[in-house]
């Protein structure tokens, strides 16, 4: 009789273990977890064409600034050697005009000489009257 119970009980725990896998497995929920994994896959998918399009704009908008930095360095290498050159001109200009300034400077005191000399000469014009010439 103790044997006849332990296979009646070791029968109903696999029964029962049987019962339990067949009622998770093949459910409406099982199906609906697919389903959900196959929206999710195909949302991936779209997401990823995207990308790969996102992708291969931005190389072709990479290549065409680059090409368009190529054209405008001899352009940058103009406007320095530009740059370069006002520069050089404006320190000429600067240069002259020190010089001018430097230039009137001198003839201010050149002219200041002159009337410090004239008012001290007498007023007369018969002093200061140059010889005939023969």
């Amino acid at each position: 009789m103790e044997r006849h119970r332990i296979t009646l009980v070791v029968g109903l725990l696999a029964a029962v273990t049987i019962w339990g896998c067949a009622q998770s497995g093949s459910g409406a929920s099982t199906q609906q977890k697919i389903r959900l994994l196959e929206e999710e896959l195909a949302n991936l998918q779209q997401q990823t064409n995207a990308l790969r399009k996102e992708l291969k704009d931005t190389k072709a908008e990479r290549d065409r600034l680059l090409a368009e930095v190529q054209q405008l360095r001899p352009l940058v290498r103009q406007l320095e050697e530009i740059k370069q050159q006002l520069a050089e001109r404006t320190q000429e200009r600067d240069q002259a005009h020190n010089q001018l300034q430097q230039l009137r400077k001198g003839v201010r005191e050149l002219v200041h000489q002159l009337e410090v000399l004239a008012a001290d000469q007498p007023a007369d014009n018969t002093q200061a009257r140059l010889p005939a010439t023969p």
